[in-house]
């Protein structure tokens, strides 16, 4: 998988986005994350989410719902084992892509003003 995977830190944000809009998968491997903004950008982007699956990761928890909108890992394993089974099989990573696009409109910033405005209102 060396040939497909490419680590590239503190990049600027033109580069991030082009990236998203090319990526089929989006790893985050923090093994504590409270949110995870990168991993719902990923996923408006298209970039099936493969996080990993504990009980302080945010993104499994609370974006992607213990694996309801994406995939989890918890050892390396795992996770090469999800990225190439996604990548093996495009029609599932298509379906995944777009079950991501829907999810991260959950958490865009018209969404979170009308949930908002609904309890207040209330």
């Amino acid at each position: 998988m060396e040939d497909k995977i490419k680590i590239l830190p503190s990049v600027p944000r033109q580069i991030i986005h082009d990236l998203l809009s090319k990526a089929r998968v989006l790893v985050h491997a923090a093994r504590f994350e409270p949110f995870g903004t990168s991993v719902v950008e990923g996923m408006a982007a298209g970039a099936v989410p493969v996080v990993y699956a504990g009980n302080n990761s945010g993104p499994w928890l609370d974006i992607i719902e213990r694996g309801r909108f994406g995939f989890g890992f918890e050892n390396q394993k795992e996770l090469a084992n999800q990225v190439q089974a996604l990548l093996d099989t495009p029609s599932k990573c298509d379906e995944y892509s777009e079950i991501a696009r829907t999810r991260s409109r959950f958490f865009s910033p018209d969404s979170f003003s009308e949930r908002f405005l609904s309890v207040v209102s209330n």
